[in-house]
């Protein structure tokens, strides 16, 4: 919104096609941008991305998370959309803005 005001051109994010993420990558953004403007917890991304599987829980981590989210913003990035749209809450998760 604060670009929009000055008057720079913003991309909405709907234009990056469906085979430019991974399924796993895009079963997060999915659900992050089914939640947007709202903390989508690491528990809830944990959640999406590796399923209710009991074998799954030993690879969560956090550091698995940070680097899907990095892949998933390289990717936006990538695609020529260089507004910030994932932003990192330290400590809790992570928020979708457009």
């Amino acid at each position: 919104n604060y670009l929009k005001k000055l008057g720079f051109p913003v991309k909405p994010i709907l234009g990056i096609p469906l085979n430019h993420f991974t399924p796993a990558e895009k079963r997060i953004y999915d659900g992050l941008n089914t939640n947007k403007g709202k903390l989508v917890s690491y528990d809830q991304i944990g959640e999406i991305f590796w399923g209710n599987d009991e074998a799954a829980l030993d690879k969560f981590n956090l550091y698995s998370i940070a680097k899907i989210m990095e892949k998933i913003r390289k990717k936006i990035k990538d695609h020529g959309i260089y507004q910030e749209l994932i932003y990192t809450v330290r400590g809790q998760g992570y928020v979708l803005y457009d």
